[in-house]
């Protein structure tokens, strides 16, 4: 957008600023869901997710930038423990979040560097 104001709108159309605009979107769902997708698939609670939503949450106001990571992994494992399941359980869940959020991040690394692509297709041309 800052590009678009500073170019005057000419070498941006509005079907290649919403393109961008959706990789942008993509890439903020895989930051948010891809540490919990990866608790669900590794056995984790309903209960558990949502408290590692809230951990991640809390971990990235608390201790940025990787804090996130902490407050993921100890929120489902808490909701894992208050759930009255075995501990191999619980830590196989956490360490399912912590592994899905390394794989968001991957793909984020991929997302941008299409993006990056993609921004220089659509301005040079």
């Amino acid at each position: 957008m800052i590009y678009q104001i500073f170019d005057r709108f000419q070498h941006l159309s509005a079907i290649e600023s919403i393109s961008l605009l959706l990789i942008i979107i993509i890439s903020l769902a895989v930051d948010y869901f891809s540490g919990i997708l990866g608790a669900k698939y590794s056995g984790a609670s309903r209960r558990s997710t949502y408290f590692g939503f809230l951990g991640m949450i809390a971990g990235l106001i608390f201790f940025p930038p990787f804090g996130g990571f902490v407050g993921l992994f100890v929120g489902i494992l808490i909701g894992e423990f208050l759930d009255y399941k075995k501990h191999t359980q619980a830590l196989k869940a956490a360490t399912g979040g912590l592994i899905g959020s390394l794989a968001g991040i991957i793909i984020n690394a991929v997302l941008a560097l299409i993006f990056i692509g993609l921004f220089i297709v659509f301005a040079l041309q």
